[in-house]
This record gives structure tokens, C-alpha cells and sequence, in this order.
């Protein structure tokens, strides 16, 4: 595009040195006409003029269709330029949607994502605080129980032994009405043996 501009210009530039030119050789003709007295010699100056400028207007003309084709040719390469500027900037564009659809569609999923992870987290947290306050409770619970059953068994146990006692005592007090049984059973027998001997001896006189 650069070169036919280029080009455009040096043809623009020739067309305004050949019409320089032609001013110039027209205004010199006609002082030569005016110079010149007989009348054959100015029209073959003035033919020779003519066919000069005749084919320098020619050549002027077709500089500038040269010039028009360049300049023509120069629009449609700048308008095929223009086009394809605008397709990339479409392109550029739409692609910059699609990247903010996407991120927009990311950010989406992360807060979605963040907001149920906060939520699950709130659920285990909430699940978490009951099942430890249940487990808290059962072992106040059990440690509630335990004591009773310590206290329970403190009680059996000072129980057992008062009876444990209760029967040593009773077995001592036992023991010692059967010793004392015994003894009197003993005198009592010795008394029965003196009493009957006494008897058979009385018998036998």
C-alpha cells in the first residue's frame, strides 16, 4: 500500500510538471507568433505547438488514469485493510467475552464451591458440638454412675465388714457359751459320776 501511494504521488507530481510545461510552451508560442510576420511559418509553428501539446495532454491524461487506477487500487487495499482490522478486532473482541464469560463462570463456581464448603463445614462443625456435648453428657453420665457404684460398694463394703465383725463376735460368744456348756456338762457329768458311785457304794454294804 506504501509503494502505490508512493507512486500515486510521483504521477500526481509528473501531471503538474506537464501542465507547467504546456503553460509555459503556449505562452512561449505565442510570443513567437507575435515575433513572426509571415503567416505559413506561424501555423507551422502553431501546428507543431499543437501536436506537442496534443500529445503532452496524452501523456498527462493517461498519467492520471495511471494515477486514478493507483488511487483506486490504494482504496480497495485500504479497505481490504479496514475489513481485515475490523474482522481482528471482532475477533479480539469476542475473545475477550469469551475470557470474561469464562472467568465470570470461574468466579461462579468458586463462590458456589466456597459457600458449600462453608456450609458442609458449618454442618460437621454443628454435628461436631452435638455429638461431643452427647459424649460429654454420657460421661458425666458414667462418672455420675461410677460414684454411685464406688459409693455403693464403699457401703457394701463398711456393710461386709460390720457383719464380718457381727459374726466374729457371735462366733467368739458362741464359742464361749459352748465352752462354758461343755464345762457345765463336764460338772455335770462328774456330779452324775460321784452321785452314782456314791449309790453303789451305799448298795454294797
Amino acid at each position: 500500500m506504501t509503494d502505490r501511494a508512493t507512486a500515486l504521488g510521483a504521477s500526481l507530481a509528473r501531471i503538474g510538471d506537464i501542465k507547467a510545461e504546456l503553460i509555459a510552451e503556449l505562452a512561449d508560442s505565442e510570443q513567437m507568433a507575435a515575433d513572426l510576420v509571415d503567416a505559413d511559418l506561424i501555423a507551422l509553428e502553431l501546428e507543431e505547438v499543437r501536436r506537442d501539446a496534443e500529445a503532452r495532454v496524452a501523456e498527462a491524461l493517461a498519467a492520471q488514469a495511471a494515477a486514478e487506477r493507483d488511487a483506486l487500487a490504494a482504496r480497495r487495499e485500504r479497505d481490504d485493510a479496514f475489513r481485515l482490522r475490523q474482522a481482528a478486532l471482532d475477533a479480539a473482541e469476542e475473545a475477550i467475552a469469551v475470557r470474561d464469560g469464562a472467568v465470570d463462570a470461574v468466579t461462579r463456581m468458586r463462590t458456589d464451591c466456597d459457600q458449600e464448603v462453608a456450609r458442609v463445614f458449618k454442618i460437621a462443625d454443628t454435628q461436631v458440638d452435638r455429638a461431643r456435648a452427647a459424649a460429654d453428657r454420657e460421661i458425666a453420665e458414667l462418672k455420675a454412675r461410677l460414684d454411685s457404684a464406688e459409693e455403693a460398694k464403699a457401703r457394701a463394703e463398711s456393710d461386709r465388714d460390720q457383719m464380718l465383725g457381727a459374726v466374729a463376735v457371735l462366733r467368739t460368744d458362741l464359742q464361749l457359751q459352748d465352752d462354758r456348756h461343755r464345762e457345765e456338762l463336764a460338772a455335770v457329768r462328774s456330779d452324775c459320776q460321784r452321785h452314782h458311785g456314791a449309790i453303789l457304794g451305799s448298795s454294797t454294804r
